[in-house]
């Protein structure tokens, strides 16, 4: 029923319809919730509980199958939506409206979510051997476009984002929820690029392992011996950053452990040293 009501054609009219007073996100809940009404279930607990479908109907093929249709379902109405209103004429001055920044976000997690979207990051990976962080930014500026703004200008806007709204801590949320989403779709599509990128792997079990004991000797080290340990690692590191995912993972896993364990460390701390730059 949830699903033949998103595919309703007075559904699709109302989410595509620029003078409709409201975005078609909330229209698309309006709609899954009203479900939950006709059922005469409360609305709260109706979502609760299709929010755990995944834990409490683990073996049960048939439901999850309903579900991944249903989100499937409403993914598609939402960016389809969006696709329709897209305006002809770009805006390129003054503030990303708040709102916009946070339909911005919304949509680019939807869309790094649809199938479509999987495969085509996928097929990116499995033909250039590199994360498919490019057509990752490409997706997110035609997002931007897709809501009225040219790309360049709003990405601009973007990262003026502590200056148009200080201190506004949903939108920093927001922001770092969508950089984790893109982050992941980005893991995912590699590691259903090559098996031996995939998370339950014996490879990347073994790095994780590796990265935890990483971390706990990082811990004990001074501000002096990290550097030291970085210096002595830069020619090799240099080599091993201009390999492919899959081929570091494959280079690491061949050495031995003592080896795997420097390389990782190494990672390990230049990520820390990003992130404090960043931060």
């Amino acid at each position: 029923a949830g699903v033949a009501a998103m595919e309703a054609p007075a559904t699709r009219a109302r989410l595509c319809d620029p003078a409709a007073a409201q975005r078609p996100g909330p229209q698309l809940v309006e709609v899954q919730q009203r479900g939950f009404d006709d059922l005469g279930i409360e609305r709260k607990a109706g979502c609760a509980a299709a929010s755990r479908v995944q834990a409490d109907y683990a073996e049960d093929v048939e439901l999850r199958a309903l579900q991944k249709s249903f989100m499937a379902t409403a993914q598609r109405a939402y960016i389809t939506a969006l696709d329709a209103m897209k305006p002809d004429k770009l805006t390129r001055k003054g503030a990303l409206p708040r709102a916009t920044v946070l339909e911005f976000f919304d949509a680019c997690n939807t869309s790094m979510q649809l199938p479509e979207t999987r495969k085509r990051l996928s097929d990116e990976f499995g033909r250039t051997k590199q994360p498919p962080n490019a057509l990752i930014i490409t997706i997110q500026k035609d997002m931007l476009e897709t809501l009225g703004y040219e790309r360049e200008w709003a990405c601009s806007r973007l990262n003026k984002l502590g200056e148009d709204y200080p201190d506004d801590r949903e939108l920093v949320a927001a922001m770092q929820h969508w950089a984790m989403t893109a982050q992941s779709a980005c893991q995912q599509a590699m590691s259903e690029g090559d098996p031996a990128l995939r998370p339950d792997s014996a490879e990347m079990r073994d790095i994780a392992e590796l990265q935890t004991e990483a971390r706990k000797e990082l811990a004990s080290m001074g501000a002096a011996a990290r550097k030291a340990f970085l210096e002595g690692m830069g020619k090799k590191v240099q080599v091993f950053q201009k390999l492919n995912p899959p081929d570091r993972v494959r280079y690491v896993s061949k050495l031995p452990r003592a080896e795997r364990l420097a390389f990782v460390k190494a990672q390990v701390l230049m990520m820390e040293q990003m992130n404090n730059a960043s931060g």
